[in-house]
Protein backbone atom coordinates (compact mmCIF):
# COMPACT_ATOMS: atom_id res chain seq x y z
CA UNK A 1 0.00 0.00 0.00
CA UNK A 2 1.07 3.24 -0.49
CA UNK A 3 0.33 5.95 1.35
CA UNK A 4 0.34 9.94 1.44
CA UNK A 5 0.32 12.00 4.16
CA UNK A 6 0.20 16.25 3.37
CA UNK A 7 1.37 18.45 5.96
CA UNK A 8 3.13 16.64 8.20
CA UNK A 9 5.08 19.07 10.16
CA UNK A 10 4.32 22.64 10.81
CA UNK A 11 4.49 24.60 7.38
CA UNK A 12 6.99 26.69 9.40
CA UNK A 13 9.29 23.86 9.96
CA UNK A 14 9.05 22.88 6.62
CA UNK A 15 10.83 26.16 5.38
CA UNK A 16 13.37 25.88 7.93
CA UNK A 17 14.25 22.16 6.50
CA UNK A 18 14.20 23.35 3.00
CA UNK A 19 16.56 26.61 3.85
CA UNK A 20 19.15 24.58 6.13
CA UNK A 21 19.98 22.33 3.13
CA UNK A 22 19.48 24.32 0.62
CA UNK A 23 21.76 26.26 2.57
CA UNK A 24 25.97 27.05 2.32
CA UNK A 25 26.21 25.17 5.66
CA UNK A 26 24.77 21.87 4.49
CA UNK A 27 27.14 18.97 2.34
CA UNK A 28 25.94 17.83 -0.89
CA UNK A 29 28.09 14.66 -2.39
CA UNK A 30 28.19 13.98 -5.98
CA UNK A 31 26.54 10.61 -6.94
CA UNK A 32 27.48 9.72 -10.77
CA UNK A 33 24.31 8.08 -12.55
CA UNK A 34 26.91 5.76 -13.98
CA UNK A 35 26.47 3.77 -10.63
CA UNK A 36 22.39 3.27 -11.89
CA UNK A 37 22.96 0.48 -14.31
CA UNK A 38 21.44 -2.32 -14.81
CA UNK A 39 24.44 -4.39 -14.27
CA UNK A 40 25.39 -2.88 -10.71
CA UNK A 41 21.96 -1.88 -9.38
CA UNK A 42 19.60 -2.80 -10.59
CA UNK A 43 18.29 -6.94 -9.53
CA UNK A 44 18.36 -10.15 -11.73
CA UNK A 45 15.18 -9.97 -11.31
CA UNK A 46 13.62 -6.90 -12.78
CA UNK A 47 16.19 -6.51 -15.34
CA UNK A 48 13.89 -7.13 -17.95
CA UNK A 49 11.79 -3.90 -16.77
CA UNK A 50 15.19 -1.78 -17.49
CA UNK A 51 16.76 -3.21 -20.52
CA UNK A 52 15.48 -1.00 -23.76
CA UNK A 53 13.06 0.70 -22.12
CA UNK A 54 12.55 3.90 -23.65
CA UNK A 55 11.24 5.98 -20.63
CA UNK A 56 14.80 5.82 -18.59
CA UNK A 57 16.57 8.72 -17.68
CA UNK A 58 19.82 8.89 -15.15
CA UNK A 59 21.46 11.94 -14.33
CA UNK A 60 23.45 12.90 -11.26
CA UNK A 61 22.39 13.68 -8.28
CA UNK A 62 23.50 15.08 -5.44
CA UNK A 63 23.17 13.04 -1.85
CA UNK A 64 23.81 13.48 2.32
CA UNK A 65 23.67 10.37 3.89
CA UNK A 66 22.43 11.12 7.51
CA UNK A 67 22.05 7.16 8.80
CA UNK A 68 23.32 4.25 7.14
CA UNK A 69 24.59 0.61 8.79
CA UNK A 70 27.22 2.65 10.65
CA UNK A 71 24.54 4.50 12.58
CA UNK A 72 24.72 8.25 12.52
CA UNK A 73 26.79 9.71 10.28
CA UNK A 74 25.59 13.32 9.94
CA UNK A 75 24.25 16.35 12.12
CA UNK A 76 21.36 16.39 10.62
CA UNK A 77 19.93 13.09 11.77
CA UNK A 78 18.00 14.45 14.68
CA UNK A 79 16.16 16.58 12.37
CA UNK A 80 15.70 13.94 9.66
CA UNK A 81 14.05 11.67 12.33
CA UNK A 82 12.12 13.71 14.03
CA UNK A 83 10.17 14.59 10.69
CA UNK A 84 9.63 10.26 10.61
CA UNK A 85 8.16 10.22 13.78
CA UNK A 86 5.40 12.75 12.58
CA UNK A 87 3.95 9.66 10.90
CA UNK A 88 5.31 6.27 12.39
CA UNK A 89 4.61 6.27 15.26
CA UNK A 90 5.05 2.17 16.22
CA UNK A 91 8.67 1.34 17.19
CA UNK A 92 11.04 1.01 14.46
CA UNK A 93 14.66 0.07 13.40
CA UNK A 94 16.44 2.32 11.05
CA UNK A 95 18.59 1.49 7.99
CA UNK A 96 18.61 4.42 6.47
CA UNK A 97 18.52 8.09 5.75
CA UNK A 98 19.21 9.82 2.78
CA UNK A 99 19.01 13.45 1.45
CA UNK A 100 18.94 13.61 -2.30
CA UNK A 101 18.95 16.86 -4.72
CA UNK A 102 17.57 15.96 -8.30
CA UNK A 103 19.11 18.85 -10.38
CA UNK A 104 16.84 20.75 -13.36
CA UNK A 105 16.94 18.35 -16.87
CA UNK A 106 14.88 20.76 -19.46
CA UNK A 107 15.09 17.99 -21.89
CA UNK A 108 13.11 15.61 -19.36
CA UNK A 109 9.91 14.72 -20.31
CA UNK A 110 7.12 14.38 -18.11
CA UNK A 111 6.87 9.99 -18.78
CA UNK A 112 10.50 9.85 -17.98
CA UNK A 113 11.91 8.28 -14.65
CA UNK A 114 15.05 6.99 -13.09
CA UNK A 115 15.35 3.17 -13.20
CA UNK A 116 13.03 1.52 -11.29
CA UNK A 117 14.32 -0.46 -8.09
CA UNK A 118 13.67 -1.97 -4.52
CA UNK A 119 15.00 -0.40 -1.53
CA UNK A 120 15.35 -3.62 0.62
CA UNK A 121 13.85 -7.07 -0.49
CA UNK A 122 12.91 -7.14 3.63
CA UNK A 123 9.20 -7.88 3.90
CA UNK A 124 9.14 -5.72 7.39
CA UNK A 125 11.42 -2.89 5.53
CA UNK A 126 9.28 0.46 5.13
CA UNK A 127 10.36 3.29 2.76
CA UNK A 128 9.12 7.13 3.07
CA UNK A 129 9.90 9.91 1.35
CA UNK A 130 9.64 13.05 2.45
CA UNK A 131 9.46 15.88 -0.27
CA UNK A 132 11.20 19.12 1.29
CA UNK A 133 10.26 21.69 -1.55
CA UNK A 134 7.14 21.56 -4.65
CA UNK A 135 9.12 20.31 -7.55
CA UNK A 136 8.13 18.76 -10.55
CA UNK A 137 9.73 15.22 -11.09
CA UNK A 138 7.33 12.91 -9.74
CA UNK A 139 7.77 9.40 -7.92
CA UNK A 140 6.52 6.46 -9.95
CA UNK A 141 5.67 3.47 -8.52
CA UNK A 142 5.04 -0.19 -10.38
CA UNK A 143 3.89 -3.40 -10.29
CA UNK A 144 5.75 -6.74 -11.02
CA UNK A 145 5.40 -6.36 -14.82
CA UNK A 146 6.77 -2.70 -14.96
CA UNK A 147 3.94 -1.06 -15.37
CA UNK A 148 2.60 2.10 -13.85
CA UNK A 149 0.16 1.79 -10.68
CA UNK A 150 1.13 5.53 -9.10
CA UNK A 151 2.86 8.52 -9.82
CA UNK A 152 3.22 11.32 -6.74
CA UNK A 153 3.64 14.30 -7.26
CA UNK A 154 6.62 16.47 -5.05
CA UNK A 155 5.03 18.54 -2.64
CA UNK A 156 6.12 20.82 0.17
CA UNK A 157 5.33 19.13 3.11
CA UNK A 158 4.44 15.62 2.07
CA UNK A 159 5.11 12.38 2.86
CA UNK A 160 4.87 9.45 1.00
CA UNK A 161 4.62 5.46 3.14
CA UNK A 162 5.29 1.74 1.16
CA UNK A 163 6.85 -1.39 1.63
CA UNK A 164 10.63 -1.01 0.96
CA UNK A 165 10.45 -4.00 -1.99
CA UNK A 166 7.90 -2.15 -4.01
CA UNK A 167 9.10 -0.76 -7.22
CA UNK A 168 9.40 2.76 -7.59
CA UNK A 169 11.59 5.26 -9.20
CA UNK A 170 12.07 9.17 -9.21
CA UNK A 171 12.13 11.83 -11.68
CA UNK A 172 13.72 14.90 -12.40
CA UNK A 173 12.22 18.25 -12.59
CA UNK A 174 12.18 19.56 -16.15
CA UNK A 175 10.25 23.34 -14.97
CA UNK A 176 12.13 23.82 -11.26
CA UNK A 177 15.35 24.14 -9.68
CA UNK A 178 15.69 21.01 -7.80
CA UNK A 179 13.63 18.28 -6.61
CA UNK A 180 14.89 18.13 -2.50
CA UNK A 181 13.96 15.03 -1.03
CA UNK A 182 14.78 12.91 2.40
CA UNK A 183 14.29 8.97 1.97
CA UNK A 184 14.22 6.36 4.34
CA UNK A 185 14.42 3.25 5.34
CA UNK A 186 13.57 1.26 8.19
CA UNK A 187 11.91 -2.11 9.95
CA UNK A 188 8.69 -1.67 12.16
Amino acid sequence: MIEIFDNVITPDDATHIEKFITGTEFPWFFSQAGYYNTTTFVANKTKHLVENNPNIKEYFVLSHTTFDERGVVSSFNNACVQILETIVKEKYNLLRIKCNLSTKIESFKSHEHNIPHTDFENSKAKTAIFYVNDSDGDTFFFDNEGLIIKQVSPKKNRFVLFDSNQLHAGSHPSKHDKRLTINYNFEL
